[in-house]
């Protein structure tokens, strides 16, 4: 992941990593670690224009409900059908863990998202439709 993020020095990433003094990504200016993240604020910002994830219930739930695209990384068992259903409704793109390894993949999966319009308008139109129909279910 530190190969992407050395490659797009115009991008910024938040990254949730368990040691926020870790030198791991000292060097890089477009890279914040921090031990916690509070995910719902996270993807409220308008500012947020992918979200990188494993594909767990909670978080596809709220990318759903945010209406914000993601690349979906699953790793343990229930988080592969997740991602694939999120995918398959226009919500994003999925990969193997084992991609991982190949930073030049992570990165075209980045913008493949940065560059599909159908999928940023798609998301709108979800979220907007979603806030409709908690608000006022017979407006929907």
């Amino acid at each position: 992941m530190v190969e992407v993020f050395k490659s797009m020095p115009e991008t910024t990433f938040i990254w949730k990593y368990e040691e926020k003094d870790s030198e791991i990504v000292q060097h890089l200016k477009n890279v914040y670690l921090s031990e916690w993240v509070p995910q719902n604020a996270l993807l409220a910002d308008p500012r947020l224009t992918v979200f990188i994830n494993n594909g767990g219930l909670g978080s596809i739930t709220e990318l759903a409900y945010m209406g914000k695209p993601a690349v979906l990384i699953p790793i343990f068992v229930d988080q592969t059908r997740n991602a694939n259903m999120f995918a398959k409704h226009g919500g994003g793109v999925v990969s193997k863990k084992e991609d991982l390894k190949h930073p030049k993949k992570l990165k075209d999966l980045l913008q493949k998202i940065f560059s599909d319009d159908r999928l940023k308008r798609c998301h709108l139109s979800n979220s907007l439709l979603s806030v409709v129909f908690y608000v006022d279910p017979a407006a929907a």
